[in-house]
């Protein structure tokens, strides 16, 4: 789960748990991932910090 007195920020830690899901096969390739509510809702984060992590990840590669 997301350490909130962790140095590495909150978002970085959640893109790398929600990669790791991906990796994992949890969702098949073009196929929907869980939305930005559900993703705050999942892991107790804000509208932000779920934002970054998406967008980080959409940078990688990751998403689109």
């Amino acid at each position: 789960m997301i350490n909130a007195s962790s140095p590495v920020a909150m978002y970085y830690q959640l893109k790398t748990i929600l990669v790791k899901e991906i990796q994992k096969g949890k969702w098949e390739p073009h196929e929907k991932m869980m939305s930005e509510r559900e993703i705050m809702e999942t892991y107790n984060v804000s509208r932000v910090t779920a934002r970054k992590a998406i967008e980080l990840m959409a940078k990688e590669g990751y998403v689109y």
